[in-house]
């Protein structure tokens, strides 16, 4: 399996440029539907399809290139950098870090409704 964290990192910093305020939400769905390598169509925040030939297509945007990979393999250890890129050692799950950045999201749309 090449390497490929240069590629997955510019995904990952490209995702509030793409997706705006929502940004982790697509980070979050990109890791749910990667962690099984199962493939959800292209419904949802985002989408994981079986290319053509082999491999997979993951895509939080419609509007930008699609993370090509060569296997379930790849998928699944996409998902599993994005885990530790995304929680380090201050959350214990993607769960956790999904909640903290929706909080983080609510104090900033409160801040903006009410100042």
């Amino acid at each position: 399996m090449t390497d490929k964290t240069d590629v997955w990192q510019e995904w990952l910093a490209n995702q509030d440029r793409w997706n705006g305020d929502y940004w982790y939400r697509g980070v979050y769905a990109a890791w749910h539907c990667t962690v099984d390598a199962t493939p959800n169509g292209r419904t949802g925040e985002a989408h994981l399809w079986a290319r053509e030939g082999g491999g997979f297509f993951l895509s939080t945007n419609p509007h930008h290139d699609a993370l090509a990979f060569e296997d379930a393999d790849e998928v699944r250890a996409f998902a599993a950098w994005l885990e530790q890129r995304c929680c380090r050692d201050k959350y214990p799950d993607m769960e956790a870090w999904e909640r903290q950045q929706h909080e983080w999201f609510k104090e900033d749309l409160d801040n903006w409704t009410s100042g």
